[in-house]
């Protein structure tokens, strides 16, 4: 039991060496008009729990901190991987366990976000059908509007970059152990260190720019409230 308790130590350290924070830290140190009272506020968040059967506030919640887990076991087994481009080593197949398991964490944690966005369009999709990309186009065609929101910009460019980690290929053709010591000719070699900054770069966007999500959400929000109205 040491062990774990001095394994929580070491993250800790990294955590706070690198100012990474989740949004469980952020919920525990905010007052009541804290990012979870400006979700809980939102009109379609009943909707959202009846509808799909679970409460987002706690799915996020838990995604964040999977995430920051996740970056720190990175930045814990990044200087122990083997350098040897014909013999990978544990600590090779750990860090990139925990990169493809933060980058589907991440996938998971704007998914619930791209399901929220599904219920202020005027014919929301059904749950099967809806993915981050095909809801930003819906929104913008009912909300033009809000090409002009520095806000929704932001937004675009975090999930443009955000699809930029290519799950798909590495969850159906190409694990990244194997992008690093296996390149397939004519592709890039893969980057630990670039994998790394982006995973802490979208933790951040997470839990340090959730203000700016929400500012967004309500923006959203009361324009869908005034068209409802009409």
């Amino acid at each position: 039991m040491n062990f774990i308790f001095e394994y929580n130590q070491v993250l800790k350290q990294l955590s706070e060496q690198s100012k990474l924070s989740n949004l469980l830290q952020l919920d525990n140190k905010l007052s009541d008009d804290g990012y979870w009272d400006r979700f809980a506020r939102l009109s379609v968040i009943d909707k959202y729990i009846e509808g799909y059967g679970y409460h987002l506030l706690y799915e996020i919640q838990s995604l964040s901190n999977q995430i920051h887990f996740g970056v720190l076991n990175c930045l814990l087994f990044r200087p122990l991987v083997s350098l040897d481009k014909t013999d990978p080593n544990i600590y090779n197949h750990r860090l990139t366990f925990m990169m493809e398991s933060t980058i589907h964490c991440i996938y998971g944690y704007w998914n619930r976000i791209a399901l929220l966005l599904n219920l202020y369009l005027e014919k929301p999709l059904d749950k099967k059908e809806v993915y981050m990309m095909k809801l930003l186009d819906l929104i913008r065609k009912q909300f033009p509007e809000l090409k002009e929101l520095e806000e929704f910009k932001w937004f675009v460019d975090l999930m443009e970059d955000f699809l930029s980690f290519n799950r798909n290929e590495m969850v159906h053709n190409y694990s990244i152990i194997m992008q690093e010591f296996l390149p397939v000719q004519g592709r890039e070699k893969i980057d630990y260190d670039i994998i790394i900054k982006k995973l802490i770069y979208h933790n951040n966007a997470i839990s340090n720019d959730v203000f700016r999500l929400l500012d967004l959400l309500e923006y959203i929000e009361s324009n869908f409230i005034k068209r409802n109205k009409k």
